[in-house]
């Protein structure tokens, strides 16, 4: 038999039935709440405060700044490369938990203000840190949601993802200006 499709349904139907399965399936609920949480911080901490560090703390300039996104964008690949050597993952859940933590741990080196190799280490596993949760969150999520809610899910995601990161920016602007 042919199979049958599915009716269209609008970009919004489709957002909102998946925040609905989201919101019933309890650990895509978590993974995708702890996201958020960790999206507000870390893009706020990539547009406004990791800027505002290397220009005022450090004295850099645009090309010095230019140089540290290169970095951290290479760590983020470097970790995808690792990660693909190692799949599937044993335990993704934790590792993601794991980077979160060790994230912390990052912002406290940019916080303290250590010499400039430290701060540039830091700028490069916080790509690598990058990497790994970005692609566990997603594996996760993706792995555990339904196959014929797979897209809608997806799609509540990377909308939340998105939509967080203005908040984030303006959250950690407000504290950079204090």
């Amino acid at each position: 038999p042919i199979p049958q499709k599915e009716p269209r349904v609008s970009a919004w139907t489709g957002l909102k039935d998946g925040l609905g399965i989201v919101v019933r399936d309890r650990l895509i609920a978590w993974v995708m709440g702890l996201n958020l949480v960790s999206m507000v911080f870390n893009f706020g901490a990539f547009t406004i405060v990791l800027p505002f560090i290397l220009t005022k703390v450090y004295g850099g300039d645009a090309a010095f700044f230019g140089w540290m996104l290169v970095l951290f964008f290479f760590g983020a690949a470097v970790s995808n490369f690792i990660m693909l050597r190692y799949m599937p993952l044993a335990r993704p859940g934790r590792l993601f938990l794991g980077m979160q933590l060790t994230r912390i741990l990052i912002f406290i080196l940019y916080w303290i203000g250590p010499a400039l190799p430290v701060v540039i280490a830091a700028t490069f596993l916080w790509g690598l840190n990058m990497g790994i949760t970005s692609t566990t969150s997603r594996a996760i999520v993706q792995e555990s949601a339904q196959e014929r809610f797979r897209a809608r899910i997806l799609s509540v995601y990377n909308a939340g993802s998105i939509g967080t990161q203005p908040f984030g920016a303006l959250i950690l602007g407000f504290f950079i200006q204090a």
